[in-house]
């Protein structure tokens, strides 16, 4: 959700580029199943044949029944391209094998919410049996458009491997071959994971004994032209990005520290302080003339917070606030400003934004066991 409000943040704040409009870059998942299985996926080969403009996909997936005879729901998700509609395009639905027999009995499963795992809410889904011992070969194949939208500023294809971990155990062996068609492997601007070989014009990973996670998801985000990513750089409008009110975020994804390096789990709060505010940032020690985004990790605000507030503790107490993760700070401490006590879900807002100059006083009272009330006095 807090990676979803970020790219929100981002598109309120763009200008508009000249860019094309075309359909959404997809993101291709594996075979999934919902519920736990002694089905182990023993070897998955994913072949890709990328253009500029479009890609052809064939999945190759070894299973084996390492328990008793199992009926089985496989899912594939429905990749959906709307608001753009393909009914009329040369793109096909996926073509589903089991065993070299062609599935034809496929459904599109679509519910009203998006699930927590995949962020996706339409399945193609069929059933499946497998025998005690049985080992399968299932495999899928389909064609996707690759586009971009207004305000991005790349092209890209992605392949998650991340929706394998619901088969049992670790999967033994994965490769991944993505081969260019008249594509110019100069006109790539990131490719990850980065264990990666190139071999002509094919870019190859191989994985062994993996309990595939985000971190082996294959993204390639890519220009058609060579220059146009750096100039959509240049022309964009985006917003200051600062993380922990020191770093500022790169918008280009070839620097190390840029905004899609930054981990959703991570960030514990984000604040939006509007251009029009004319707020003068003593953290930048600059006027502020562009929409900024604060960004606060968890490991920094119980840090920020902690230090503000030992540091206008009375001297002569010998109790301070001792440094605990965020997500214990929480749950030990309430907040009450000037006699208001604070609501829970509020604490982090109230104490990001204090000024901390006309905070005159700090104490620590004892509400309930193992339960402290932070009292902040401040010259109003």
């Amino acid at each position: 959700m807090k990676k979803i409000f970020i790219l929100v943040l981002i598109i309120c704040f763009t200008m508009e580029i000249e860019a094309d409009i075309a359909p959404n870059p997809i993101q291709a998942k594996g075979i999934s199943v919902k519920y736990p299985t002694e089905i182990k996926m023993t070897y998955e080969k994913v072949t890709v044949y990328l253009t500029l403009d479009s890609s052809f996909v064939h999945c190759y997936f070894k299973l084996h029944n390492e328990g008793k005879a199992e009926n089985i729901q496989i899912g594939y998700p429905y990749m959906n391209t709307t608001p753009y509609n393909l009914s009329n395009s040369a793109f096909a639905p996926i073509n589903v094998y089991q065993n070299g027999k062609k599935i034809d009995d496929i459904n599109l499963l679509t519910t009203n919410s998006r699930s927590p795992k995949t962020d996706i809410n339409s399945w193609y889904l069929w059933d499946s049996y497998f025998k005690k011992n049985e080992t399968m070969v299932i495999e899928v194949s389909y064609s996707l458009p690759h586009g971009i939208v207004k305000n991005d500023l790349y092209y890209k294809f992605d392949y998650l491997l991340s929706t394998g971990a619901g088969w049992k155990g670790n999967i033994d062996t994965a490769e991944i071959i993505v081969n260019l068609k008249n594509f110019d492997k100069n006109l790539i601007i990131k490719t990850t994971p980065e264990n990666y070989t190139f071999f002509g014009d094919q870019i190859i990973w191989n994985l062994y004994n993996i309990e595939p996670s985000v971190k082996d998801d294959i993204s390639i985000k890519y220009e058609k032209k060579a220059g146009q990513y750096t100039e959509r750089l240049k022309n964009s409008s985006l917003p200051l990005m600062l993380l922990d009110e020191k770093n500022i975020l790169s918008y280009d994804i070839r620097h190390p520290n840029n905004v899609e390096s930054l981990n959703p789990n991570d960030i514990a709060y984000i604040r939006v302080i509007k251009a029009s505010e004319k707020v003068k940032l003593k953290l930048l020690d600059r006027d502020n003339s562009k929409d900024l985004v604060l960004i606060y990790s968890n490991k920094f605000i119980p840090e920020r917070i902690i230090g503000i507030l030992n540091s206008k503790m009375d001297g002569n107490k010998k109790e301070k606030i001792k440094l605990i993760p965020l997500s214990e700070f929480k749950g030990k401490y309430s907040l009450n400003i000037n006699g208001e006590n604070i609501k829970k879900e509020n604490i982090l807002n109230y104490i990001l934004n204090i000024d901390e100059y006309k905070i005159s006083q700090v104490l620590i009272k004892n509400s309930s066991q193992n339960k402290h009330q932070i009292c902040i006095l401040t010259n109003q």
